[in-house]
């Protein structure tokens, strides 16, 4: 350990921030800190009926061969890559370059698509420039709203614990992903943009993001807030240790979702649970 470091115990993650809460004992109080590296080799006991859980090994197993099946699979694809080609020459650097292929033709139908999504989800709003410039100003503060990044992610610890869980009792699992997740949610201040290449908006027009992109530094918190509300609505509740995972009661049953970013996994008591809830989240959600 650092000999500038000291030993605190996590209270929760700041809601503004990307940092965490820590008690720490040398110094009888709560701090804030981002520094942080977590002790993954120690673990507290606890009382344990037996049948209760699957076997450490068990679990761990059932996790761990998803992840390197994933992880083959993925450095197979790099190998081939590599091995047919030159990655710079088929990285693209601009829309120029793009149109000057033979394939052309199917890089605009892929921008249309995606301007396409943008059109239908509200994403982009056409403003006058001499609006823009009179009305700008910079509302930002410092250490604040600079510092509002800050979106959780899940831990694999997290994911096997509930695929024991569902194994144990046999509940039904479903997987989905959410179709251009970070256009679903607002972003939470004025942001302007050029118009890109291929995107014809007329002479002194700019464009006003009223939801986020993936460029954009706060849009995966935006995002989390946003899933955060739509969860909370249904029926979840956030976990206070890993608040990428959640829970649902109700007299329907109980279930349990791990999600990353825009990819989940939904266990549930019984399948018409398992329906009834993958009904709300398409209402409100363009899944897949």
């Amino acid at each position: 350990m650092n000999v500038r470091a000291t030993i605190g115990y996590p209270l929760g993650i700041t809601p503004k921030s990307k940092a965490w809460y820590f008690w720490v004992p040398r110094h009888d109080r709560v701090v804030r800190s981002a520094s942080v590296k977590f002790d993954k080799t120690t673990f507290f006991p606890g009382p344990t009926k037996p049948g209760a859980v699957l076997s450490t090994i068990q679990v761990t197993n059932i996790a761990d061969n998803l992840m390197v099946k994933e992880i083959n699979r993925q450095d197979a694809v790099i190998t081939s890559l590599n091995s047919s080609h030159n990655m710079n020459d088929i990285l693209l650097t601009s829309y120029k370059e793009a149109l000057k292929l033979r394939e052309a033709e199917n890089w605009k139908m892929a921008i249309a698509e995606e301007i396409k999504s943008m059109e239908d989800e509200k994403v982009l709003m056409k403003v006058p420039l001499s609006q823009v410039l009179k009305s700008t100003k910079r509302d930002d503060i410092w250490s604040t709203s600079f510092d509002e990044t800050f979106a959780p992610t899940p831990t694999f610890a997290t994911l096997q614990l509930l695929l024991a869980i569902s194994f144990k009792h046999q509940w039904p699992l479903k997987t989905f992903d959410v179709k251009v997740a970070f256009l679903h949610s607002y972003i939470d201040m004025p942001v302007y943009i050029w118009p890109p290449k291929g995107l014809e908006t007329g002479k002194y027009t700019i464009l006003q993001l009223k939801k986020s992109l993936y460029v954009t530094k706060q849009a995966a918190r935006c995002w989390w807030m946003h899933l955060t509300e739509i969860l909370k609505d249904i029926g979840f509740t956030a976990n206070e240790e890993d608040a990428s995972s959640y829970s649902y009661k109700s007299e329907l049953g109980n279930a349990l979702l791990w999600i990353h970013v825009d990819n989940s996994a939904l266990k549930a008591s019984s399948n018409k649970l398992l329906s009834h809830i993958a009904l709300q989240l398409s209402l409100k959600l363009n899944i897949k």
